[in-house]
């Protein structure tokens, strides 16, 4: 028997064939496009997302030759901060906008200078042009090319992939509440941030637990896919929470994820807020939640730097080559890149100011500095930037655990020695893959009433700190919050 889990991203859609043991048996993915036709904007394809969900769990099927009989469930993962209005049809209005996507960045800091952190209290989300709140404020006050009627409904993409399989609006809690319009504390949708939004509760979905599951797919579906009409469907979380699910992370351990961007989330018992906002709260299960914050630079800071700053010397290599002489190149320059610092805002910042417009730079530069510590001071930069959310979850999570590691970055020893030295933290890397899809699955096996996946002692990477390397990092860190504070101001 096995369960699928399905990782509805940002640039494509995974499903993953699990076993009984949490093996990951199988993998199809499919990818599709980011769009950004006017300046600001980030949008996607509904029907194109919730076309590559099916491409991908019929595809999974067909190439392991299964029986539909022996599918237990299908379980979701998906990005947060989407948001598609639709009529009252259910056909999209509106292009999918994606957490990306800029335009209400005049409207959020409006909502900022009214409401301050009064909704960010109560539904954990801060307030920014991600938010959903912040995207329907936009568009309610009549500034987007789309308009809001009341017949219309407001979905996730998750929301809408299940509107395609069942012809239902509903919503899990853990996408729910990276709305912005969830209460953490009433579970229930937060009328005061609806009126903010100008959004009524009848045009937002059905809100169900993360371990829902939905049956009774109609019957043509049901062959297309090769599953059972009665197969359970578990609407899952958001991708996010369950990378952490699916990192074995217990309540009090910390997960880092460095990807094209990155994150630091911490399992907490109950909603914990930051009292200046900082960080994140979003829903994972009926006493679970997961705090933290994330940043837009991580790997596409490096993947910047390379294309444009060192151009020829990057492209002109074997493509197989092209990192390994990046890394080495900033191996070259000293710890603290002789006063050089790369504030890595080079796509605005999210964690740990929430700010609209930030732009980023190289600061401390002099004669001394040569390409190798352009090269390093990037690689510092994105580090100390989460070294800065890493310092807020570590006052909010006083029993402060293991620190786990997942994402692109790890293939990097060096960046992850850097981390380690930079938070002053043994770091673990685990074998653990597609996590948020694992995550997924093992949502799948609650609503199932199974017992969880056996934790395994698979492959363990440590990385422990060098105390003299973390002082001369910590020296350089000073000095990066005083320049980030410095250009927060100038915003």
């Amino acid at each position: 028997m096995y369960i699928i889990g399905v990782d509805i991203g940002t640039t494509s859609t995974k499903a993953v064939l699990f076993d009984n043991d949490g093996n990951a048996l199988a993998r199809e993915e499919k990818q599709y496009p980011l769009l950004s036709p006017v300046k600001g904007s980030a949008e996607q394809d509904s029907d194109e997302i919730a076309d590559a969900c099916f491409h991908c769990i019929r595809e999974l099927i067909r190439s392991r030759s299964l029986n539909a009989d022996v599918i237990e469930a299908i379980s979701f993962s998906a990005v947060m901060h989407s948001l598609v209005i639709t009529d009252a049809s259910g056909k999209p209005k509106t292009p999918l906008i994606t957490w990306a996507d800029e335009r209400s960045s005049d409207k959020t800091n409006q909502l900022k200078e009214t409401y301050g952190l009064r909704f960010y209290e109560r539904t954990g989300t801060p307030l920014h042009p991600m938010s959903p709140l912040a995207k329907l404020a936009w568009i309610t006050a009549g500034n987007a090319p789309w308009d809001l009627t009341a017949d219309d409904h407001v979905l996730s993409i998750k929301d809408y992939v299940f509107y395609r399989l069942f012809g239902t609006f509903v919503t899990d809690e853990s996408v729910a509440s990276s709305s912005g319009l969830y209460d953490l504390y009433t579970r229930t949708w937060n009328k005061e941030a609806l009126d903010a939004a100008g959004v009524k509760e009848h045009q937002l979905p059905t809100i169900m637990e993360t371990t829902s599951a939905l049956r009774g797919l109609d019957t043509a579906i049901a062959n297309d896919l090769g599953v059972h009409p009665e197969t359970p469907f578990v609407l899952g979380a958001s991708d996010g929470v369950l990378a952490n699910l699916g990192a074995d992370a217990d309540v009090g351990d910390t997960v880092v994820t460095i990807g094209t961007s990155g994150a630091i989330r911490a399992i907490v018992a109950s909603p914990v807020t930051h009292e200046q906002g900082h960080t994140f709260c979003y829903h994972l299960t009926a006493d679970a939640f997961v705090i933290g914050g994330a940043i837009n630079n991580g790997g596409v800071a490096l993947q910047w730097t390379k294309e444009h700053l060192f151009k020829e010397a990057y492209e002109g290599r074997p493509e197989a080559e092209r990192d390994v002489w990046f890394e080495e190149l900033a191996k070259q320059a000293p710890i603290g890149c002789e006063g050089l610092l790369c504030l890595p805002y080079l796509y605005g910042e999210r964690a740990p100011y929430w700010t609209t417009g930030v732009t980023g730079g190289f600061v401390g530069m002099s004669s001394r500095n040569e390409q190798p510590h352009f090269a390093r001071a990037v690689y510092e930069g994105v580090m100390y930037q989460m070294n800065l959310m890493a310092q807020d979850i570590a006052e909010m999570v006083p029993e402060n655990k293991q620190l786990l590691v997942n994402g692109g970055f790890v293939r990097s020893s060096f960046w992850v020695q850097m981390m380690a030295d930079i938070l002053e933290r043994e770091i673990i890397v685990p074998e653990h893959h597609d996590a948020s899809s694992k995550g997924a699955a093992m949502l799948a096996r609650n609503a199932l009433n199974k017992p969880p996946f056996e934790k395994k002692n698979g492959k363990i990477t440590s990385y422990k700190p060098d105390k003299e390397q973390s002082v001369l990092y910590e020296q350089a860190f000073t000095k990066y919050k005083k320049w980030a504070n410095a250009m927060l101001a100038m915003e």
